[in-house]
């Protein structure tokens, strides 16, 4: 009779095993995204970094759109300039997940490019691409090689259909086009983004 138990015991834990989940996610993701990046011209070492987080003047909105397969993620973020109104920085970002707590929590780390466009202000001229390009000499290519690189690393918190992002980005100066080793150069500015990504798909 024990014998018999014990056979049942197994065959209910292999059966849980293989036919649950090993993740509630979904292998296939859409989410459309809404952030606030801090962006300030200081060094992340020096104490005045966080001490500009209380003026609004250094906080710009930003929203995009976030596809998810497993756990790669293709990020596309258009945020404000605070600088220029005429100006719109996307962040296009591809990341991967290394889960914390399953379901929960995940650590994010990536990289990406970010290109600047510039609106004109005079009716029916091109837009401006990077500060150089406009659209009618430029393409695809052109722009996203002369787009500086950024590196970005985070923390998600999935709650629901919902997920909550804390994220840091290293923008760089250099562009791929540019000397390869400037792409790894301490220069360049860092952000701080705060987003929601609320699943659509």
């Amino acid at each position: 009779m024990r014998k018999h138990s014990t056979i049942l015991i197994m065959i209910a834990i292999l059966l849980a095993v293989f036919t649950l989940p090993v993740s509630a996610r979904s292998a296939f993701d859409i989410a459309l995204r809404s952030a606030t990046l801090y962006d300030v011209d200081t060094s992340v070492a020096e104490d005045s970094f966080f001490s500009g987080m209380s003026e609004g003047k250094n906080w710009t909105i930003g929203v995009g759109l976030d596809m998810r397969l497993t756990a790669f993620h293709l990020s596309l973020l258009a945020s404000s300039n605070h600088e220029d109104e005429e100006v719109f920085d996307i962040y296009s970002s591809l990341a991967f997940d290394i889960p914390v707590i399953n379901d929960v929590i995940y650590l994010t780390a990536g990289a990406g490019i970010t290109t600047r466009v510039l609106f004109p202000e005079v009716e029916g001229a091109c837009l401006q691409y990077n500060g150089d390009s406009s659209a009618e000499e430029t393409d695809f290519m052109n722009v996203l090689l002369s787009s500086p690189v950024h590196f970005t690393a985070g923390v998600d918190i999935v709650i629901g259909h919902a997920t909550l992002s804390l994220a840091f980005i290293r923008q760089g100066v250099e562009s791929l086009q540019e000397r390869y080793e400037g792409v790894w150069s301490g220069d360049g500015k860092n952000l701080v983004s705060i987003g929601l990504n609320l699943s659509v798909l």
